[in-house]
């Protein structure tokens, strides 16, 4: 019965109105006094949700296209398999000329459920049990435990019909739900757990994410808000936890699981979950189309791995989790990430007229299922998306969702399409339509029918009240740190050179000025010139997918790169494992950037040449040029500086400006991270170098019998650049301690002493500042901070720390210095290797686990050499450098074009990265040493970057 609940309205929007209808008698008269214990959850979303949205598309059609005798037989009994003639008026009440006539049935089953279930809200908290029983109400000895999603997902199909029946306690105990649990978010992050109990509404799991047991919670919050915006505390209550999700969950493309009260500085989970993929459907519902463009496509290229979403995957590892035991590599046929490809693809078709090439993944999809899971009797969930092994197993949503949104994809004529439907898809993707909110008498009674009392709902409504103004104030706070970035890009923009004529009429021409506030404040004024594309509420082509509640303009000016290169289309090869910023372009310092080489220079009109070539290809490109001689580049611009990949090579740098706190003060510093891939080896060589502005470049290294890890330093202690500068060269040697059964503390609360464990500790980043932690671990000779995240950064000194105490100036304190998460990871696990196998062996196991830390100055005297010093002869008739000079030297600062012989055959011997800096510029030169970069500075925060020929004058 569950099954033929839930998928009636599939029925319906694929055109089988006769079947559809005889479900609707099927039901008429059935009760659900059953004496069965149900998921609350489970039974609002399937089988309540499943009535609603029956109910509302059969009142789409009160007088049917269906003649009564396709749906009754001569004997009063519903019919079953094809239609036949008979006597369609034989069967009292049921005949109007030739066809069927709903007449409301669902509702009073709709009553009659939600009835049964509201003792699971009868809590000290408003929280609801997750059990109840369909006779006797919650079951004797139920848990308190419950999910997010499980109790904070019932409040769009209560309130609905609390508006049908006229009875408001339904939508009172939905509503109160989720602000019980929105109220207990964390004071700091602003993020909610897992699990909550419902009797203290205390959490017992404090982890934080948006796949399993959470990502309902927040779809509903915004789609509540979308479908009764008469609440206006759910619009602030979404802005409020969904900001703090983007601000504290959130990594690059991913979402994983961090601790509600840490959120990324407690470290991350990099598990991306099949149930997250419903992200890019919200950020959709939002608005935030490239954001969802790139979210999914990220999602896409796991699905493309094993031609289905695993249930939970390692983005770091790129692989399933744990190699797929324990579920992890199962797919029981979810809908999410065809639900959010469906909604970008009508979105994209509402403003351009076509839907960026989102039914090509779906097509994929299609076929995959129909190859795969197609069995005799039905279609199977997979076991494992690797073997393809079967599941005997068809969930009741793979025909009310998964199928639905497939279909409804190819569907464009389809009544839930039309103009002015307003409809919004609840969780289980039942459609429901806005209701007129209940009147005054309605909601009094309601108060009084409510289990908590008078006194209880005052105090209740008062601390939600004060919540309320809290999280306005954060939002507006929130929205004037965007003002503030909106102003600065303008600026980067009119200080683009020759290009700014270009750019500025190209903004006039084809974006508004309106303000533009992602998440933070609705913009129901906006209009665009397509008559097609309209934001208002209940009032556009679909409006499930267009809401008032959000809509930043996507005309801003802050979306004009992905526009012009079609950046919110399907890219079948788009490589999510890349750096994030290639995908970004919020805040970027030179989002036009000027490159320039001995022959090849990118000006306004030719970039604009290339946006419109990239249009017409099938899938948006990087950025890429052409030198003479060389080959190809692609060319990154991001928040703080450049990425270049020499695509012939696969040689990759990565320079950036970075700021960073000294004595009070901020002190400017580069970073310089460059990666070549050995193609015999298949080994990639990683290198990190940090510098100042003023030709102090160190190479930073973490060694381990063999193997070289690249690392970054602190603007503190022993590592701090000027320290270096003043006193050398530092290193660290010695037994690295390594947990041999156990894993890497965070180093706040140790005891330092160099311990029998050794001379160089491993600690993870997180629970206290990365100067705690140094002054922690003294007198260790070395400290590797392992970062949470897979990049490195300059660590800041510690407000926290008094700038007074003697221990900042100690020489007992480490060699401080931070590796990346994956690095750490793979350094951490080849440690506790040897040492289990020294231990299995009954030996000692630090005996041979020595590392070695090591900041090393550059000294590329030999290499660069100031223009004064720079010897000049006539060649062929003009002014050049020096032809005759040993390879390796330059002869001037700012022009590596001019190298002399040939490099030597093993260039494994050679030094590498050559960094280079001055007051304002950056010079590196490539290890083949036939190229190299210069970033240099226009004015603050503000770089241009030259891609240069090296041996040619």
């Amino acid at each position: 019965m569950v099954t033929l609940i839930d998928t009636m309205d599939t029925l319906y929007l694929m055109g089988n109105y006769t079947e559809f209808f005889r479900n609707v008698e099927r039901l008429r008269g059935m009760r659900f006094g059953v004496d069965q214990n149900v998921s609350v959850f489970e039974t609002n979303i399937r089988v309540l949700g499943g009535l609603m949205g029956a109910h509302f598309l059969a009142t789409e059609t009160l007088t049917s296209p269906v003649p009564v005798n396709s749906i009754w037989d001569g004997e009063g009994n519903v019919r079953s398999g094809p239609s036949t003639d008979g006597d369609c008026c034989s069967i009292k009440g049921f005949c109007n000329g030739t066809s069927y006539v709903y007449d409301g049935v669902l509702v009073s089953l709709m009553e009659d459920l939600g009835t049964r279930i509201l003792p699971a809200f009868d809590t000290d908290t408003g929280i609801p049990y997750g059990t109840v029983n369909l006779v006797s109400g919650v079951p004797k000895g139920e848990t308190k435990i419950a999910s997010l999603a499980g109790a904070g997902s019932l409040s769009i199909e209560m309130e609905a019909l609390s508006r049908l029946t006229g009875d408001g306690i339904y939508g009172r105990v939905g509503r109160k739900s989720v602000k019980a649990l929105w109220r207990r978010r964390n004071a700091e992050t602003g993020l909610v757990g897992k699990h909550v109990d419902v009797g203290s509404g205390r959490w017992v799991e404090t982890v934080s994410g948006v796949g399993s047991n959470s990502d309902s919670f927040y779809e509903y919050l915004l789609k509540y808000s979308l479908l009764f915006p008469e609440d206006e505390d759910f619009w602030i209550m979404f802005q409020d936890v969904w900001s703090s999700v983007e601000e504290h969950v959130k990594q690059g493309l991913w979402y994983g699981d961090v601790d509600m009260a840490r959120g990324n500085k407690g470290g991350s989970r990099t598990r991306f979950e099949s149930l997250a993929s419903f992200v890019p459907g919200l950020q959709v519902l939002l608005g935030e189309l490239p954001e969802a463009s790139k979210s999914l496509n990220a999602f896409y290229a796991v699905r493309s791995k094993y031609n289905f979403l695993p249930e939970r995957f390692d983005y770091e590892a790129w692989d399933v989790e744990g190699g797929g035991s324990d579920g992890a590599g199962q797919h029981p046929l979810r809908p999410e990430i065809y639900e959010s490809a469906y909604l970008l693809g009508r979105a994209l078709k509402a403003i351009n007229g076509n839907d960026g090439g989102w039914l090509e993944p779906l097509e994929d999809a299609i076929r995959d299922i129909e190859k795969y899971t197609r069995t005799d009797c039905g279609y199977a969930s997979i076991e494992n998306v690797v073997t393809k092994k079967l599941k005997d197993d068809m969930p009741s949503y793979f025909l009310s969702e998964t199928l639905k949104y497939l279909y409804l994809a190819f569907d464009d004529d389809n009544k839930i399409h039309e103009d002015g439907a307003g409809w919004i898809f609840t969780t289980e993707a039942h459609p429901i339509k806005w209701l007129p909110d209940l009147d005054k008498e309605a909601k009094e009674k309601a108060v009084k029918d409510d289990f908590h009392t008078k006194a209880q709902n005052r105090k209740m409504d008062e601390l939600q009240k004060t919540e309320i103004a809290k999280a306005k104030k954060s939002i507006a706070d929130k929205k004037q740190r965007l003002k503030k970035s909106r102003k600065k890009e303008k600026q980067i923009v009119a200080a683009l050179g020759n290009g700014k004529d270009h750019i500025m009429n190209f903004l006039e021409e084809i974006y508004t000025d309106d303000e533009d506030v992602v998440v933070f404040k609705p913009n129901p004024d906006f209009r665009s010139d397509s008559e097609s594309f309209d934001w208002n509420y209940r009032d556009s082509a679909g409006s499930f997918y267009v809401p008032t509640k959000s809509c930043p303009n996507l005309k801003h000016p802050k979306y004009k790169r992905l526009h012009a290169q079609g950046r919110m289309d399907y890219d079948r090869n788009f490589d999510p494992k890349k750096r994030v910023s290639e995908y970004c372009i919020d805040g970027t310092k030179a989002s036009d950037l000027a490159k320039s080489g001995s022959s090849s220079s990118l000006g306004p009109s030719q970039q604009q040449q290339q946006q419109q070539q990239q249009q017409q290809n099938d899938g948006p490109q990087q950025t890429r040029f052409t030198m003479d001689g060389l080959g190809d580049f692609d060319v990154t611009s991001f928040v703080d500086g450049f990425l270049v990949e020499y695509v012939q090579t696969g040689e990759v740098i990565e320079i950036s400006s970075v700021k960073s706190t000294y004595q009070g003060g901020i002190k400017e510093y580069i970073q310089v991270h460059a990666s070549n891939r050995d193609e015999m080896t298949g080994h990639t060589q990683v290198k990190a170098s940090v510098g100042d502005f003023d030709g102090n470049v160190f190479d930073c290294e973490v060694a381990v019998e063999g193997e070289a890890f690249p690392c970054s330093v602190a603007s503190y202690g022993k590592t701090r650049i000027e320290t270096m500068i003043e006193k050398g060269n530092v290193a660290a040697v010695g037994r690295i301690e390594v947990a041999v059964h156990g894993v890497l503390e965070g180093g706040c609360g140790d005891a330092g002493g160099g311990r029998e464990g050794g001379d160089i500790k491993m600690v993870k980043r997180g629970q206290c500042t990365f100067e705690a932690k140094t002054l922690q671990q003294a007198p260790f000779k070395g400290l590797i901070i392992v970062n949470s995240e897979d990049n490195r950064f300059i660590m800041a000194e510690s407000e926290d720390v008094n700038k007074l105490d003697p221990r900042r100036n100690s020489e007992k304190n480490p060699i401080t210095v931070m590796v990346s998460s994956s690095d750490g990871e793979k350094l951490y696990s080849k440690l506790q290797a040897k040492a289990k196998a020294k231990e299995s062996s009954g030996q000692s196991s630090n005996d041979i686990l020595t590392g070695v830390i090591t900041v090393v100055k550059q000294d590329n005297s030999k290499i660069f050499k100031r223009g004064s010093q720079a010897k000049k002869k006539k060649l062929g008739g003009k002014q050049s450098d020096t032809a005759d000079l040993e390879y390796d030297e330059v002869v001037q600062f700012g022009d590596i074009s001019a190298v002399g012989k040939e490099p030597p055959a093993d260039m494994s011997k050679l030094r590498w990265p050559i960094v280079q800096t001055e007051k304002k510029a950056i010079q590196i030169m490539s290890r083949t040493r036939t190229w190299g970069l210069r970033m240099a500075k226009v004015e603050e925060d503000k770089y241009q970057l030259f891609v240069m020929k090296v041996g040619e004058s």
